[in-house]
């Protein structure tokens, strides 16, 4: 973008490298396709960044202009399709996001189409001939041929809307896809905030022992409002208890998990006695996020191993765990030089019981028992009734499963103290 052009065309035919040309940086005047042919005697290959300009800004969405049009025809001319590679730009922000993709799509689409329909062989052996007067009738011609019906067939035949049909499915998506991703990161916005709230209280009853308040929260948050969500996947005319005695090993292995994970939340409170709030929820969640992710399918393909679970622990998802892993040590490690560096005293202001070593201990016990919430909902899959119950609360009769199962845990140690 920034910086000369000639320059840059000298430098890659020097060295034999690729060169980019932008379509949206050049003068009005100035016809990007004229380049194509010349460049490629010099350079291997083309790299091409394919956007309309609009005076100063070259990112406009692409349309069937004249530019584009004779770019994609100097490059079947050229015979140079495997020397050519294509970027398309849709930066505009004053139209419809998908709609600008799928325009600027189809146009580089048409104008290539448009290319290859040009009867390259006959129109060269008339020019290598002299016979300029039928060069030009052909090419003249072939403007007003009904490429755009062959257009429409190769959208038929990829089961893709034709012409204007387009604009209903935009819309749909934008009604189906898109605003149901809207749904889902309100949900998991309200829900992050309804997690956070629960600590509120903390600073309002500290007469109150640790345990009386977990055992207090955790009768709402574990049993009286799973159950709520659970009835929700009950259609009319069932019951709960008939879900589970449908699969009963599945339903032991998610409450199994449930106790597990219970192990989780109870340590997950005392990480945070030990490390505060910010230190305590970021090594905890930290490692139940990853281990969570790639526990539920080793486990799963353990007890049911024609199911093949451990296929979708593809490389993406394990560098992601990776990735999170190594963000957790460096919070330990920050953790620690934070903890070396503050007097007794200052530790006990900031969090009463304050104890490092003890606290990440807890924290990362907190993030791998955690992490079978994910086990039990993997366990939990065929807990509901298939189509008859809304795909949004499928995974409810589970949820309460579990969260049982971390209830008796939580309950049993709150009794106790």
């Amino acid at each position: 973008t920034v910086g000369s052009h000639d320059f840059y065309t000298a430098y890659a035919a020097k060295n034999n490298m690729m060169l980019t040309i932008d379509t949206g940086h050049y003068h009005p005047t100035e016809i990007p396709g004229d380049k194509v042919s010349a460049v490629l005697q010099f350079v291997p290959e083309l790299m091409l960044h394919v956007s309309r300009p609009v005076r100063w800004d070259s990112d406009h969405v692409t349309i069937m202009d004249d530019n584009t049009q004779d770019l994609f025809s100097e490059i079947v001319r050229a015979d140079a399709l495997d020397r050519v590679h294509y970027g398309l730009d849709f930066f505009d922000g004053s139209i419809n996001r998908i709609g600008a993709y799928v325009i600027g799509s189809r146009s580089a689409q048409k104008c290539m189409l448009k290319a290859l329909l040009e009867p390259r062989a006959l129109i060269s052996r008339h020019e290598l001939a002299g016979d300029t007067f039928e060069v030009l009738q052909l090419m003249e011609e072939g403007k007003t041929m009904p490429w755009n019906a062959v257009y429409d067939e190769f959208c038929l035949r990829n089961n893709v809307p034709v012409g204007n049909d387009v604009i209903g499915v935009i819309k749909d998506y934008e009604k189906t896809v898109i605003m149901g991703v809207l749904s889902g990161l309100l949900i998991i916005a309200l829900g992050a905030f309804c997690q956070s709230s629960s600590y509120v209280p903390i600073n309002k009853i500290k007469k109150w022992s640790w345990e009386s308040y977990w055992l207090v929260q955790g009768v709402f948050a574990w049993l009286v409002f799973p159950l709520l969500g659970a009835l929700l996947a009950i259609p009319d005319g069932h019951g709960l208890l008939e879900v589970y005695m449908a699969y009963p090993k599945e339903s032991i292995l998610t409450m199994v998990s449930g106790i597990f994970w219970g192990i989780g939340g109870l340590t997950f409170g005392l990480s945070m006695r030990y490390l505060g709030v910010a230190l305590g929820q970021s090594i905890s969640l930290g490692t139940c996020a990853a281990l969570g992710t790639i526990m539920g399918p080793f486990l799963i393909n353990l007890f049911f191993p024609e199911l093949d679970a451990l296929s979708s622990l593809t490389s993406a998802v394990l560098i992601g765990v990776a990735v999170t892993l190594i963000g957790i040590a460096v919070i330990g490690i920050a953790g620690g030089m934070k903890s070396a560096s503050l007097s007794e005293d200052d530790k006990k202001s900031a969090v009463k019981d304050f104890n490092f070593p003890k606290g990440l201990a807890i924290a990362l016990l907190t993030g791998f028992m955690s992490g079978c919430f994910n086990v039990g909902l993997e366990f939990g899959k065929e807990l509901n009734f298939a189509e008859l119950t809304h795909p949004m609360f499928r995974t409810l009769p589970a949820t309460f499963l579990v969260t049982i199962g971390g209830f008796l845990t939580n309950a049993a140690y709150c009794l106790y103290q």
